[in-house]
């Protein structure tokens, strides 16, 4: 009997709420999103640093590949035969069509150096301030004399006038190139005809050096990369240097003298911290 009734009142609930459905007002149901994005961050701890981390870029300097190929070609043709043969034709070249010879590759050389400084005076911004760029200046050119005489004096390649056993590489280009690719570095980006100016000039250089009967092709295209390269690695210890030296808002004393003598010329650029 009271299954009976009890199965009554449950039937009979059941048939209120069938005829009396719930209003949408009371109870709002939500349809589910078309889309669910879900993006899974990883600890940093997990083998992962975070986001863009395996997209990044680092793209080498052209600059950089090339004065390796430069550097390159000028060790391989002191033992390759055709290079060799090559810096022959030029030499040939030279003595049929440019007979005298000038002194004008003496200052060319120094030329975008000079420039390096010169440009900023006349309004255009550099990348790096005149205690920066001169720190660049010393290290490149110490770098580069080095690797010039290290070489001349263990390669002991004869010059095409006969005059000594020290003409690899050509220490004349390697200068001009070394300012060149500093102009190249600080005001590449403001204006690139200011770069390409300076290569210019350093070409000029290392031409007019084989004009002069001082040097072989391979010596100058040797000359131009081992001057790259140096400033290169100069820009790459340039935050070691602000180690070493606490940089100074202002600096003390700078100078820069061109050096004239009777066989020789060169820039001297001195700074005082």
């Amino acid at each position: 009997m009271r299954i009976t009734i009890l199965i009554a009142i449950i039937f009979s609930y059941a048939n209120t709420f069938a005829q009396n459905p719930v209003s949408s007002d009371s109870i709002t149901v939500q349809q589910p999103p078309e889309s669910i994005n879900l993006q899974v961050v990883r600890p940093l701890g997990s083998g992962r640093t975070g986001p863009d981390i395996s997209t990044k870029n680092h793209r080498i300097d052209p600059a950089l590949i090339a004065a390796g190929a430069f550097m390159g070609y000028g060790v391989i043709a002191q033992y390759n035969t055709p290079l060799r043969g090559l810096d022959l034709k030029v030499k040939n070249a030279r003595e049929k069509y440019f007979a005298s010879r000038t002194t004008i590759d003496d200052y060319l050389q120094y030329l975008p150096a000079f420039s390096v400084y010169a440009i900023d005076l006349m309004g255009t911004r550099p990348k790096h301030d005149v205690t920066d760029r001169t720190l660049v200046m010393a290290v490149s050119h110490a770098i580069m004399g080095l690797t010039v005489q290290t070489l001349k004096h263990t390669t002991t390649v004869p010059r095409p006038d006969g005059s000594n056993t020290k003409s690899f590489p050509s220490g004349h280009t390697a200068t001009a190139f070394v300012g060149a690719h500093i102009l190249y570095k600080e005001y590449g980006d403001s204006s690139p005809w200011i770069g390409i100016s300076g290569y210019m000039i350093a070409g000029a250089t290392g031409a007019l050096r084989i004009v002069n009967n001082k040097h072989w092709l391979s010596d100058v295209v040797a000359g131009a990369g081992i001057g790259i390269v140096s400033t290169e690695i100069a820009y790459l210890l340039l935050p070691k240097l602000h180690k070493l030296w606490s940089k100074k808002e202002n600096i003390n004393a700078l100078s820069i003298l061109p050096v004239v003598g009777s066989k020789q010329a060169r820039l001297s650029i001195t700074y005082r911290f």
